[in-house]
């Protein structure tokens, strides 16, 4: 089995804090993060959301996405993997670098190495359930069938 790829913070393009602008349903993002956190508020405060969405820095979005002061989307939890596919799709197709780093890992485990994170990495423990390296896996393989049928 491949050795695991670790990654965590704005230097790796698989990061979400990574500088890689995506634009979705006619808006820009500057970062994956930024997307994820605005779409907690879209629905029941879209004035809070634009202000993540426009928030200078990744770690400002996330903090911001992080406040309980405003109404949160109450199926949140159930819609939050779909919101980060959707993220990372669309940092694949606008960003042909992002596709080049993912294919290359191979078969690799992708893990991000988030030391509080227990649910999108796999926190200073190591059990965390590490969803955003499994969405990456997921949209790794996919690319890998399409780039396969594609020029086949």
């Amino acid at each position: 089995m491949a050795r695991p790829v670790r990654f965590y913070g704005s230097k790796s393009l698989l990061s979400n804090f990574s500088i890689t602008p995506i634009v979705i349903d006619g808006l820009e993002y500057i970062t994956t993060e930024h997307y994820f956190q605005a779409m907690k508020f879209s629905s029941t405060d879209p004035d809070y959301a634009e202000e993540i969405r426009t928030s200078p820095t990744p770690a400002k979005a996330k903090s911001l996405g992080g406040s309980r002061n405003h109404p949160i989307d109450k199926d949140w939890n159930t819609k939050r993997d779909e919101v980060m596919r959707i993220a990372l799709f669309s940092k694949a197709m606008q960003t042909p670098k992002f596709v080049q780093i993912l294919l290359s890992t191979g078969s690799a485990p992708l893990i991000e190495a988030a030391p509080r994170d227990y649910y999108w990495g796999e926190g200073s423990k190591k059990t965390g359930k590490n969803m955003l390296g499994k969405l990456l896996m997921d949209l790794r393989s996919r690319l890998q069938t399409y780039q396969t049928s594609y020029y086949h």
